[in-house]
């Protein structure tokens, strides 16, 4: 993807038919909608047996060569020493279950859905900074989010404090507390912003 401007970008964690070793793919976008498309074209291209982001695993299955881990053939004896014919995923829950999917297309499809995660690019302009000005007319998308570690992932992803909100309220007790609501701009109306 040379010729695409590098606005967006994302990577893709890959193993392809024949492949030893894993590889890292990344695409890039101009916009969000042109990186979505720019992953379809890269998928549609290469067909990976086996992709993946963090534990979010997508893979194919002949029948014969995925083998499943002793531990988890104890604690499941009903999967067998292989894994049946067909693409699944493994989300790697504390409780092993591997779902099933229809085709690569369903599977490609849902992994740019759920786990597509864009990130700046080399190219990155952020348009709602512009000499340390906020330029709140510019924002297109909103997300109030109340936990630190995945507001700062989506800072990381091209995301923008707009403010901080703190919200208090009693308890059943009568204890008042208090949450930090952190609310995040995004420049695009089709940011991804699915759970970080």
């Amino acid at each position: 993807m040379t010729n695409a401007s590098k606005q967006w970008q994302a990577s893709i964690q890959h193993k392809t038919a024949g492949a030893d070793t894993e590889q890292i793919a990344i695409v890039y976008g101009a916009s969000l909608p042109d990186l979505k498309a720019a992953a379809l074209v890269w998928f549609r291209e290469q067909q990976p047996m086996h992709f993946q982001r963090d534990d979010h695993i997508y893979f194919s299955s002949d029948g014969k060569n995925y083998p499943i881990s002793q531990r988890t053939q104890e604690r499941h004896p009903r999967l067998g020493p292989f894994l049946e014919e067909g693409w699944f995923l493994d989300e790697h829950s504390s409780i092993i279950n591997f779902k099933r999917l229809p085709n690569f297309e369903a599977a490609m499809n849902d992994f740019l859905e759920k786990h597509l995660i864009p990130e700046p690019g080399p190219e990155f302009q952020n348009l709602l900074v512009q000499d340390g000005v906020l330029q709140l007319h510019l924002v297109k998308t909103i997300h109030r989010e109340s936990d630190e570690a995945a507001a700062n992932r989506l800072l990381r992803r091209g995301w923008v404090l707009l403010s901080l909100n703190n919200i208090e309220y009693s308890d059943f007790s009568g204890d008042k507390t208090s949450e930090t609501r952190y609310v995040l701009g995004h420049q695009e109306e089709q940011a991804l912003y699915y759970k970080p």
